[in-house]
C-alpha cells in the first residue's frame, strides 16, 4: 500500500535526521567567534600582523548546516601587500603561523596546513575550523580573492553578499527556505527497509523537496497538501 509524503512527514524527517539543533549551531558559532576575537585583538595590537579580519562563511553562518557538520568554514582576509605570495603553497604555511601567533593557549600542531586552507583543531570540543585565506585589496563589501579548490584559481567574491543573499530570501520565503536547502543538499537518509526508496535520487524525499522549491519560487506560497509524485511504495 502506498504512503503519501506530505509536509508533516518531510518536517518530521528534517527534524529527526537533517537539521542541526539550534543549541549545537550556537556552540559552533561561539567557537568561531572566540577564534575571531583572538585575531581581532592581535590585529589591533600589531599593525604589521598582515591580517585584516575573519568572517564566518559556511553553512552554520547561513543557517543551512546539516546535523552531521563537523567542521566550520571561515575566511581570513589577508592584506595583499603583506602576503608572501599569491600562491597557496607559500600563503597557507604563512597563514598557519599567523593564526598560531594569535592563539597563545594552542599548540602549533593544532594548525594543520592543507592545500588551500588551514584547519584549526580544537581539542576540547573536537571541532575543526577551516580557514581559507582571501587576498584583500581594500574593495567595498569585503570583496576579495580566495582560491577555488577544484582548480586552484583565484576568484573574486564577497562573503557578506553571500550571507545577505540567504538572509533576504529567508526573510521573503520564511524559515522553510533554509529547510529546503538542507533537505536538498544531502540529508542523512534512514537505513531501515521501510525507507529504502528514499535513497533513490529521483524518488521520495528528494523529489518532494525539489517540487516544494519549485512552488516557493513560482508561487511564493506554501501548500498543506501532499506533494505530487511524492508517493513511496
Amino acid at each position: 500500500m502506498a504512503s503519501v509524503i506530505g509536509h508533516s512527514e518531510i518536517k518530521a524527517f528534517a527534524e529527526e535526521r537533517v537539521n542541526l539543533p539550534r543549541a549545537v549551531a550556537q556552540r559552533h558559532r561561539d567557537q568561531v567567534n572566540a577564534l575571531r576575537a583572538r585575531l581581532e585583538r592581535k590585529i589591533d595590537a600589531d599593525p604589521n600582523y598582515g591580517l585584516v579580519k575573519m568572517l564566518h562563511s559556511g553553512s552554520v553562518a547561513k543557517g543551512t548546516a546539516l546535523s552531521d557538520v563537523h567542521d566550520l568554514d571561515t575566511a581570513v582576509y589577508v592584506k595583499a601587500v603583506e602576503a608572501p605570495s599569491t600562491s597557496d603553497r607559500q600563503l597557507v604555511p604563512w597563514l598557519a603561523d599567523r593564526l598560531y601567533e594569535a592563539s597563545t593557549n594552542m599548540g602549533r600542531d593544532q594548525f594543520v596546513e592543507n592545500e588551500h586552507s588551514v584547519t584549526v583543531k580544537f581539542k576540547g570540543s573536537g571541532l575543526d575550523v577551516d580557514v581559507v585565506p582571501v587576498l584583500y585589496e581594500g574593495d567595498a563589501n569585503d570583496v576579495g580573492y580566495p582560491v577555488r579548490r577544484r582548480d586552484g584559481k583565484r576568484v573574486r567574491t564577497s562573503i557578506p553578499l553571500h550571507l545577505r543573499f540567504i538572509r533576504e530570501r529567508k526573510a521573503k520565503y520564511g524559515s522553510g527556505f533554509a529547510e529546503l536547502i538542507r533537505l536538498t543538499t544531502g540529508p542523512q537518509l534512514p537505513r531501515d527497509a521501510h525507507a529504502r526508496t528514499l535513497r533513490e535520487p529521483q524518488s521520495g524525499v528528494r523529489r518532494c523537496c525539489l517540487t516544494l522549491i519549485w512552488r516557493v519560487q513560482q508561487r511564493g506560497a506554501r501548500s498543506d497538501g501532499p506533494v505530487p509524485g511524492g508517493q513511496v511504495t
